[in-house]
């Protein structure tokens, strides 16, 4: 989901100058990864491993964190089919500085051999909820 290449593959693409890029690269640097375990032997309950990134750009840091448990399974009817999914919630915790910080409550439904099908999340400060669903399945050219 994020780790140390995608965040500094990001930052080469923001950077339009290649003199710049170099003396802006050696002031980055980031640590961990954030990611999601899927296996089908997860049990109702069953603890996600936690997860860390760290992104450093100068003075400045943010920290982000994952922690959540699996739900077990089920049956999800969607506009694309009905899928038997591994379902899980997990909160992602980003902090920067001392001053700003933002909670996602997220809960997701995969299906083997499709991937994400449904996406429900949560903004904490903002009271927001985003709701996404799988709605078709193109074959592959």
């Amino acid at each position: 989901m994020m780790d140390e290449t995608s965040m500094s593959n990001d930052m080469k693409i923001i950077m339009d100058n290649k003199e710049k890029e170099e003396e802006i690269m050696k002031k980055l640097s980031s640590e961990g990864c954030i990611y999601i375990v899927l296996h089908n032997r997860v049990r109702k309950g069953e603890k996600m491993k936690k997860s860390k990134y760290t992104f450093k750009a100068g003075p400045i840091k943010m920290t982000t964190t994952l922690n959540g448990e699996y739900q077990g399974f089920e049956r999800l009817k969607t506009p694309a089919g009905e899928f038997d999914c591994i379902k899980l919630t997990y909160t992602m915790k980003a902090n920067m500085l001392l001053f700003f910080s933002e909670t996602v409550n997220i809960t997701e439904w995969y299906a083997q051999g499709i991937g994400l099908v449904k996406s429900e999340e949560y903004e904490n400060k903002k009271k927001t909820k985003t709701v996404k669903t799988l709605i078709d399945i193109k074959e592959p050219l």
